[in-house]
């Protein structure tokens, strides 16, 4: 494909995911959707900062209590990586306005359908299925 084409090509595809909604002041917003590639870059980001944070706490906490296999540790850390992994998405969605560190860094973030911040309720719901979502094939 030469050059010409392929820009050509990459515009049909830019305006097939521009979004046009009315908000109920009666302003017309238009956004973007984002790329498939996008999202994934966002959520590979996002999962690699969980890690990160995982590692982090049970390697300081492990060097705080000392090591001793079969401890109170272990549910502590479990505990810990469940909060962290369940309800890390749902934390930033609301708190800085439909974006994760991974979104914000792809340039990315979740709107509601007259192009506003997603409410709490509907930012939970669409996060407690993430799981289903993530791993049912």
């Amino acid at each position: 494909m030469n050059p010409a084409s392929l820009a050509t090509l990459r515009s049909d595809e830019d305006s097939k995911l521009v979004r046009e909604i009315v908000t109920p002041e009666g302003i017309p917003l238009r956004f973007t959707l984002a790329r498939a590639g996008d999202r994934a870059g966002a959520f590979v980001l996002d999962m690699l900062a969980q890690i990160i944070v995982l590692v982090v706490i049970s390697w300081g906490l492990s060097l705080a209590v000392g090591s001793s296999e079969g401890s109170w540790l272990t549910a502590v850390i479990v505990i810990l990586a469940f909060l962290l992994l369940n309800f890390y998405f749902a934390f930033f969605e609301v708190r800085w306005q439909g974006t994760t560190p991974g979104k914000r860094k792809i340039g990315i973030r979740v709107i509601d359908a007259r192009g506003g911040q997603l409410e709490t309720s509907a930012v939970l719901a669409r996060n407690l299925i993430r799981e289903l979502e993530v791993w049912t094939p």
